[in-house]
């Protein structure tokens, strides 16, 4: 058996490399570009980083979270033995 929690806590620098790895998977597009694999890994970076520099200035009150799934195991119930 296993149960799912959902956490959300702030968002940190350590999370970082997440968020570029998580912006790189969207852009199939960018990726797909017959270039130097090294023009596009700064291409891509570049974007991310400006993307994330426009929404904090558009949005500058906004609270920036990470939210995560947790799966969790979990044991089943003792069983009751007859006598």
């Amino acid at each position: 058996m296993s149960s799912t929690s959902l956490m959300i806590r702030p968002a940190a620098p350590a999370n970082e490399t997440f968020f570029a790895a998580l912006y790189r998977a969207t852009r199939d597009e960018l990726l797909a570009l017959p270039a130097d694999p090294a023009m596009i890994d700064g291409l891509v970076a570049m974007q991310q980083r400006m993307q994330a520099a426009g929404y904090r200035h558009n949005y500058p009150e906004a609270r920036y979270q990470v939210l995560r799934l947790a799966l969790r195991a979990r044991e089943p119930p003792p069983r009751r033995r007859r006598a």
